[in-house]
């Protein structure tokens, strides 16, 4: 398993919930099985599906959800992420 080290601290960069993926925030809120469900079912998968591709940064990607979405499913969007 590939390791990381900050501050003289190992820890894995593999997702430690499906043992794929570099642990970061674009896995843990779009990519993560688990989470891709979440949008789904709230149906906005297809505002987050393509965002890993079309933004350099997770803060540019979350911005511009913000900026496309109605205030009603900015709040389903923000609760989402609070809740993954």
């Amino acid at each position: 398993m590939a390791k990381g080290n900050l501050k003289g601290v190992d820890y894995p960069t593999l997702c430690v919930r499906c043992l794929h993926g570099m642990e970061n925030l674009w896995h843990i809120f779009f990519i993560y099985e688990s989470s891709e469900q979440e949008w789904r079912d709230i149906g906005l998968w297809s505002h987050i599906a393509d965002l890993p591709l079309r933004f350099d940064s997770f803060q540019e990607a979350f911005f511009h959800v913000l900026e496309i979405l109605d205030s009603h499913h900015q709040g389903l969007f923000g609760m989402i992420l609070w809740s993954l």
